[in-house]
């Protein structure tokens, strides 16, 4: 019997499906916030960065930072901005290797980290967005686990266009991939949204992503260079992966 794998889509970590009753069957979570966490935790282990841990308040962060010690480098912005006293915001463009390798990062965002630690009882995380779907979607057609929950970040509460249409992205990969169950409407809308996109090429793309009030802040705020960088479909072959607390570099299957 061929493998089929299940995969439900929650538009925000508070619209996530309740965990299955069976604590035998493994779950495997891919947390997406292409504006810009999961595309800038992507570029920051592309450039050499040891690992990255998340923190939902800045006091944590700077407590988790001085735990890990003078190799920790504390990242993330508040509302497009950066945190005063990090050493980086929330752009990739920042993460150079000149300026990440070998560090230990800790994040704290507005949305992304949030919706990490809402998966925090999955079995696996990948951190996933449109520069590294393809990865992505290899990364869970090659797994053991059979059940997946692709979860958005979103906006400030509400749900982010720019995450759904990633999702979609990473569907329409895995489906010429694997075999591939849609679980609930919203998986569906997903791939809907990407198979009607009809510029899926970086131009194309980063001029949609401004459409989007996710990207609209980003404009506002002076960050559209970090769209067109997020807008590069399958520019990166990493998949950020969760190792005990951290998340680090993990090889997707060719």
């Amino acid at each position: 019997m061929n493998r089929i794998l299940q995969i439900d889509v929650a538009l925000l970590p508070s619209l996530m499906l309740p965990s299955l009753s069976d604590p035998k069957v493994q779950r495997g979570a891919v947390v997406i916030d292409t504006l810009r966490f999961t595309t800038t935790a992507a570029q920051a282990l592309h450039a050499g960065a040891e690992s990255i841990q998340v923190a939902q308040e800045i006091d944590a962060a700077m407590q988790l930072g001085k735990q890990i010690g003078s190799n920790a480098r504390l990242c993330g912005e508040r509302h497009c901005k950066p945190i005063p006293g990090f050493h980086f915001g929330n752009s990739p463009l920042e993460y150079t290797a000149e300026s990440v390798a070998g560090a230990k990062l800790v994040f704290s965002t507005t949305n992304g980290t949030r919706a990490v630690e809402a998966v925090a009882d999955f079995d696996t995380c990948f951190l996933g967005s449109l520069v590294n779907r393809q990865a992505i979607a290899r990364a869970i057609a090659a797994s053991d686990i059979d059940r997946w929950s692709i979860v958005c970040a979103g906006t400030d509460g509400q749900m982010a266009g720019e995450d759904l249409l990633a999702v979609g992205a990473i569907l329409s990969s895995l489906t010429n991939l694997t075999h591939v169950e849609l679980v609930g409407d919203s998986a569906m809308i997903a791939l809907g949204l990407w198979q009607a996109n009809p510029t899926p090429t970086a131009p194309g793309l980063a001029s949609l992503l401004e459409k989007f009030s996710g990207g609209f802040n980003l404009v506002q705020a002076g960050y559209q260079p970090d769209i067109q960088f997020a807008a590069k479909l399958d520019s990166l072959e990493v998949v950020p992966s969760r190792f005990g607390e951290c998340f680090r570099t993990a090889t997707a299957a060719s």
